[in-house]
């Protein structure tokens, strides 16, 4: 059964690999430099420093990396974001990391949560929305902000 993780040298081949599906489907990867061997270790120690103003969870099963949810608390509302890799997509692997998170935005002290998506990604639309989401905000370049109850 998938779980969240904190990222882990244990997933490195898993999500090096990860970063080449993101590459081969014609996206970058968050908008970030690919990493490589050498730099994973400088990656997770960037991620480690940056708590508790960004805590990254990866969602994993075994040696697995699946995919990652971030949330960013302090904003108003604070933030989430969910990014499941390609070959893991269409199994409900986003619905699940949203699910296994809250335990960790209720210990934050999130109760409101903000998500933005493309209006063109529908399914992550429709996600959000069965969540409970309500669509707030019409962003620049076809993105809906929506703000989702946690509790």
């Amino acid at each position: 059964m998938p779980q969240l993780e904190l990222p882990s040298e244990r997933y490195r081949a898993s999500y090096l690999a990860a970063e080449q599906e993101y590459v081969a489907a014609g996206s970058l990867w968050d908008g970030k430099a690919i990493h490589t061997e050498e730099t994973f270790a400088r990656m997770l120690d960037g991620l480690a420093a940056a708590r508790p103003g960004l805590l990254e969870l990866w969602l994993v099963e075994g040696d697995d990396y699946l995919g990652k949810i971030q949330i960013r608390p302090g904003g108003e509302p604070d933030h989430v974001g969910v990014s499941i890799r390609p070959s893991a997509r269409q199994r409900g692997m986003a619905k699940l990391a949203i699910e296994l998170a809250r335990p960790h935005l209720l210990a934050l002290g999130v109760d409101v949560i903000s998500v933005v998506c493309s209006a063109a990604n529908i399914p992550a639309c429709a996600l959000v929305a069965g969540f409970g989401g309500d669509m707030t905000e019409e962003l620049p370049d076809g993105v809906f902000r929506f703000t989702v109850r946690v509790s």
